[in-house]
């Protein structure tokens, strides 16, 4: 008698295990992190919101808006970090760092407040709407009004005119290599033509 109650509980208790181990869910496998794993989704800002949103708005607030020089930052990004691809410098190897969707330096940030903002004042209470208080560098990355704002004013800065065509394209990519990136830059006018044609609709 015994020995028949003994077989029917090992019984029960294998069909048990067996049940169990068929209908509990098994734990979901995590997806990679992508900044774990060093995975990069390629994004880029819609170039007509940037132009439309952004860029527009701010080189009006600043009284130095053109339809040349609204396409020529919008080329600048389009070169600089694939509109809005990279937020931080993308080469390491390049002298730096250099942030935003123009890739401005650090250096180039605070020559900009040193030597040109702090002997005109109309700009520069323009910049300041936009930044938070400190003026910081590390703005670049994050705002976008502050780093077009930087950006259109490094261009303010240079003594050559704008291009006269806001659709020829060499010519702004000539400007951007002369004055932005300039002659010991990586970059190259053929870059900036082929970026521009890729991110910007015209």
């Amino acid at each position: 008698m015994k020995t028949l109650v003994i077989i029917s509980l090992v019984v029960m208790l294998i069909i048990t295990i067996l049940f169990l181990a068929k209908n509990i869910k098994r734990p979901l496998v995590p997806l990679p992190d992508p900044c774990q794993k060093g995975v990069s989704v390629k994004m880029a800002i819609n170039s007509f919101h940037l132009r439309t949103c952004v860029i527009r708005p701010v080189l009006k607030d600043l009284d130095l808006w053109s339809p040349v020089a609204e396409n020529l930052l919008l080329g600048t990004a389009a070169q600089e970090s694939h509109m809005g691809t990279y937020l931080d410098q993308a080469d390491p190897t390049i002298e730096g760092p250099a942030f935003g969707i123009f890739q401005i330096e650090v250096k180039t940030h605070d020559d900009i407040w040193e030597n040109y903002l702090a002997y005109n004042e109309d700009y520069a209470r323009v910049v300041r709407r936009y930044s938070l208080p400190t003026f910081s560098y590390s703005q670049l990355a994050g705002n976008l009004y502050y780093a077009t704002a930087i950006a259109r004013i490094h261009y303010r800065r240079v003594k050559e005119p704008l291009p006269n065509d806001p659709t020829n394209v060499k010519a702004l990519a000539n400007y951007w290599k002369t004055h932005f990136n300039t002659p010991l830059g990586r970059g190259t006018v053929e870059e900036f033509e082929s970026n521009y044609r890729r991110f910007v609709n015209l």
